[in-house]
């Protein structure tokens, strides 16, 4: 298959112009007469009470003055007018023509609308899924992905705030009519601008669906859209054949790893330095693939380098698990790898390569999840070969890469890693009141600091499965005739009746139209729509095996048996009623757990506040003693490994800080998170280290320690009360919809999972798994310690250490230790004294050992329930010692 690249590059203009218009489709949020319209603000009086009338003074000029050439999209194009019009041929009316016939184009002129339809029907569909109209709030507000509050949409945000911004909307899209519009930088604006409208707003009027917020449900449609248009200019299609129910997309991967340009950093100016590389290089490349080329835009970044939403054309040979960019588009590929040479002289180069495609952007997780692999595979045709200088003196301690010819603080170093530490430098003594990036201002009065890791586990959510544990209407779990439910669609699929003759399910199924049609039908184009890409595909070919054709969205219904037909009811049931992953709410997934570290920078390190002063100064940093040093200068005690992302966030603080510094996480982490607590996995990691051994030892320790497990299994637990049972619910009970776990009770299977457990509401009183957060912790006392942070099944695989890490429940074991022991350090130093010898003479003779710890510790008036021991068994005796050696030996706090 030959793609037009010449097209695509001719019309990439075109794209964009699409691209703007089609933002604006949604403003009709915007007005508050349209959410009185919807239930709310019954005492306000909206600015617009003709909202129609006002989106047509705003857009109606402009967009009539806005053409297209959409001519070039099609291959039996045969009409007397290339150009249309963003007004007439593409937002007029667009409520009424997004639903109609949305598999076909019937007409050319109109293909925008077709296009976009399917974009916006797609992300909003799979979204909103099929609610009851009647789920609504008080007040309409916007939750995180996982149910917590988060802000309120007042009346101020609607009108008010869309009018402030009008004229510079109307602006900017004269200069698109008048050709003035510069895409390279006044998109940005644009884009700045929408979202400020945006993103104060819900998408939806009911809960718990409104965790998605108008930007992100308007941003990823418009990708979509833009992605779908630029695919159809690079190959295009015959309107009277081509089946826009068949349309998918794909994500193109840029990765390259950031965490190890951190890991080569000597000092924290050599990290800023590849923090600041990263930085530019995703910016480069984002302005490149969504102006440059139009083929898509970005909707991932994280420490695996950077992702962005294209058209399922852009794939070509298939290598492994991935694609190569089509061998007809080398100039994207050209153009991608001269960023990475001229931005770090050679240094490093990325992989590029695309995913399979999808109708959802699930397909993102296998890239990020296979990303270490992949890193092996860059592409370094562009790279050019070494110079060798005649006074070369060995290879750059920073770098690796380029040969150093000068000494820098006794470190071979290349020119270039030197100019670079210098620029670092100047740029902080522009800005002192920032994080340091001074090591020795970091470090406590034992000269020691923290490397602290935090890493959420997010691989069964943007997979799309842990969304069945999320409800997207209401439904009262403990009480529901759940083998009603199944039988009702059993039966009406097995005898293949109407939707509305089904006995309950028609209530959950309000936004499926029309009722009056066969059950089956809606299977095969309702339902499989939203399975194809999803980790269910796969569990449905192997249950119907060849009777079902995901292509052509058909099912031999006469070949299934009762299984198959019992299979399909308990699916189709789960995704009535579950919080369906459209691209939007995945994209509102990774922004909640970004965010959340946001707040972790922004009200946790940031109170972290020290003083400096020149003498001090001086004292700490005697190399740099000539530097220009504000006097008496408050600065943030504090420095980022790598910038936060996502999945994680590294970085460096006084290790006195550490125990705090957890406790308030840990507050944090409720606020945001409580609904979903055993369904989102936090780990924290701390590595502490003296302050003048090298850097980069800690930071590769602190990789390890970030515990990256392959799969979610190696960190289950399963158990009766091993969460809380919350009371202090909001209005709108978001448990109801939020907190619902795994369970092995068979006999209760709601919702069916690919693993074929079930779901349901949690209670103290039944067995649950759970996936809890955790913490762990090393002092590197030598270079060598950071071996000893290796994991098998999500624990520590050195003996002595094997009970690491510790779930937050049981670190709560750790606060009683020190409260015990703050006093009493001799005491403390003699016991474990006492218990390592002992172990080292009774290694074969546990029960003696046993025995002795028992009358040892009663002799001290101790109690082991106290530290988390369920005996004195050698394994849970090593976990009085873990905490030793936190309180102790690690944070000298004891």
């Amino acid at each position: 298959m030959s793609l037009d690249w010449q097209n695509l590059k001719d019309n990439r203009e075109e794209v964009l112009k699409a691209e703007i218009g089609s933002l604006l489709f949604l403003i009709e949020k915007t007005f508050l007469s349209w959410w009185k319209d919807n239930g709310y603000f019954d005492s306000e009086t909206p600015l617009y009470s003709q909202r129609n009338q006002e989106i047509q003074n705003i857009l109606e000029n402009s967009f009539k003055n806005i053409e297209i050439n959409v001519s070039k999209l099609m291959t039996n194009y045969n009409q007397s007018q290339n150009n249309i019009n963003l007004w007439q041929h593409f937002f007029k009316d667009w409520r009424r023509w997004r639903r109609p016939n949305p598999n076909q184009i019937n007409s050319q002129l109109k293909i925008l609308q077709k296009l976009y339809g399917t974009a916006e029907a797609l992300n909003s569909g799979i979204e909103k899924g099929s609610p009851k109209d009647n789920i609504e709030c008080d007040y309409p507000f916007i939750s995180n992905s996982f149910g917590t509050f988060k802000e309120l949409a007042i009346p101020d945000k609607f009108d008010i705030a869309r009018d402030n911004y009008k004229n510079q909307i109307i602006t900017s899209l004269d200069k698109i009519a008048n050709g003035n519009f510069n895409f390279n930088n006044d998109r940005k604006i644009f884009l700045t601008l929408i979202k400020k409208i945006y993103s104060h707003l819900p998408s939806d009027t009911r809960f718990p669906l409104n965790d998605v917020d108008l930007w992100n449900q308007s941003y990823m449609a418009t990708s979509m859209f833009k992605a779908l248009l630029a695919g159809v200019y690079l190959k295009p299609i015959n309107t009277n054949s081509f089946d826009l129910s068949k349309v998918t997309w794909s994500i193109l991967a840029i990765q390259y790893d950031k965490l190890g340009l951190a890991q080569k950093g000597l000092s924290p100016a050599h990290i800023l330095n590849y923090r600041n590389i990263s930085k530019i290089i995703d910016c480069v490349l984002k302005s490149l693939i969504e102006n440059k080329f139009a083929i898509g835009n970005e909707v991932y970044r994280d420490e695996t380098g950077i992702y962005f939403l294209v058209s399922e054309n852009l794939k070509g040979e298939k290598v492994g698990n991935f694609y190569q960019l089509h061998n007809d588009l080398n100039d994207i590929r050209q153009n991608i790898l001269k960023v990475f040479s001229k931005i770090t002289k050679d240094e490093f180069y990325p992989t590029i390569i695309l995913s399979e495609s999808s109708r959802a952007t699930m397909n993102l997780t296998t890239l990020i999840y296979k990303a270490k692999e992949n890193f092996l595979k860059a592409d370094y045709s562009l790279k050019k070969e070494l110079n060798i200088p005649i006074k070369a003196k060995g290879i750059c301690q920073v770098c690796q890469f380029r040969l150093s010819i000068y000494n820098s603080d006794n470190v071979p170093m290349c020119k270039i890693c030197i100019d670079r530490k210098k620029g670092r430098v100047d740029k902080w003594l522009q800005n002192q009141s920032s994080e340091t990036i001074w090591i020795d201002e970091l470090a406590d009065t034992n000269n020691k600091v923290a490397l602290v890791s935090l890493k959420f586990e997010l691989k069964e959510w943007l997979n799309g499965k842990l969304f069945s544990s999320l409800l997207g209407q209401k439904l009262d779990l403990d009480t529901i005739q759940y083998n009603q439910y199944v039988d009702d669609i059993f039966n009406t699929l097995k005898d293949n009746k109407q939707l509305d003759e089904t006995q309950y399910i028609n209530n959950y199924s309000e936004n499926i139209n029309p009722k009056e049609q066969p059950l089956r039908k809606i299977v095969e184009s309702w339902f499989i729509e939203r399975v194809i890409g999803t980790i269910y595909e796969n569990s449905i070919k192997e249950q119907l095996t060849n009777n079902i054709d995901f292509s052509n969205r058909k099912i031999q219904w006469n070949n299934l048996n009762d299984d198959n037909f019992k299979f399909l009811s308990k699916l189709l049931l789960q995704f009535l009623l579950r919080k369906n992953p459209s691209p939007a709410r995945l994209r509102r997934v990774w922004k909640s757990t970004e965010d959340f570290f946001g707040d972790v920078q922004k009200d946790i390190l940031s109170s972290f506040i020290d003083t400096r002063t020149k003498k001090s100064f001086k004292q700490k940093v005697p190399d740099f003693s000539n530097l220009d040093i504000t006097d008496n200068q408050e600065y943030k005690q504090y420095f980022s490994i790598i910038d936060p992302t996502p999945i994680s966030w590294q970085f460096i603080i006084p290790t006195a800080k550490v125990e705090s510094f957890i406790g308030e996480v840990q507050k944090l982490y409720y606020h945001n998170f409580k609904y979903v607590n055993g369904k989102l996995p936090l780990h924290i990691g701390v590595v502490v280290q003296k302050s003048k051994d090298p850097l980069y030892v800690g930071i590769k320790a602190l990789r390890n320690m970030r515990r990256d497990i392959k799969e979610w299994s190696e960190i289950k637990k399963e158990d009766i009360g091993l969460l809380k049972n919350y009371t202090d619910e909001v209005d709108n009970n978001p448990l109801d919809y939020y907190y619902l776990y795994e369970t092995q009770n068979f006999d209760y299977d709601f919702m069916l999972l690919p693993s074929s457990k079930g779901v349901k509401k949690y209670n103290s009183n039944d067995s649950f798994i759970i996936y809890p957060n955790t913490i762990d912790f090393e002092y590197l006392d030598t270079n060598t310690r950071r071996n000893d942070i290796y994991y098998k099944n999500g624990k520590r695989v050195i003996e002595l250490k094997q009970n690491r890490p510790y779930s937050w429940e049981e670190f709560k074991k750790f606060e009683e230790f020190k409260k015990q022991f703050k006093d009493k350090s001799n005491q403390l130093q003699s016991l474990v004294s006492l218990i390592y010898s002992k172990m080292e003479d009774w290694q074969s003779d546990e029960e003696s050992f046993k025995i002795f710890m028992e009358t040892t510790f009663s002799q001290r008036d101790l109690k082991r329930e106290d530290f988390g021991m369920s005996d004195f068994s050698f394994d849970e005796v090593k976990k009085f010692l873990d905490m030793f050696e936190f309180w102790h030996t690690t944070l000298k706090e004891i």
